[in-house]
């Protein structure tokens, strides 16, 4: 499976060469199979949403679609689409679960068809949001011993 993006029109403007051969019915550009853009975030906080993206070009067969994220060994789907050609993009939300120690996952995807297999698997983290607090004093410095007074209202 090759992977490309080519600004088109770039390579358009610098030879009449390249010009012929982006006409050419056998141009390489032409015979890749499907082009695609798998987006992951790579650090997700508990009960927190991300998004995941996914392109795919120059499909000429519908594919299966799946997204989905592994982590301690259960499986969330993200995506399961049945993609018609001739391309796809969409995003979609995911929530991380709660977790109490950083733990490594995975977001596997996969597209399927008769002629077409592309799989691909990123790794992702999901940390535990922490709480923060704030004090608010009734003034900027107290001396040793001294009591603050609360609100006075």
């Amino acid at each position: 499976m090759l992977v490309i993006f080519i600004n088109h029109n770039s390579y358009m403007k610098h030879s009449k060469a390249v010009q012929e051969w982006f006409k050419s019915p056998k141009s390489c550009l032409e015979t890749i199979m499907v082009q695609y853009m798998f987006i992951t975030p790579v650090l997700l906080k508990s009960e927190e949403t991300g998004k995941v993206c996914v392109t795919l070009k120059k499909i000429d067969e519908p594919l299966d679609l799946n997204v989905v994220l592994q982590l301690n060994g259960q499986n969330t789907t993200i995506f399961s689409e049945d993609v018609p050609p001739p391309s796809f993009f969409q995003c979609n939300d995911i929530t991380a679960p709660s977790a109490g120690d950083p733990t490594v996952g995975f977001i596997i995807f996969s597209a399927i068809g008769t002629n077409t297999k592309i799989l691909d698997r990123k790794s992702v983290v999901v940390q535990s949001t922490e709480n923060h607090y704030f004090f608010q004093m009734d003034k900027p410095l107290y001396k040793q011993g001294q009591k603050g007074e609360g609100n006075k209202d």
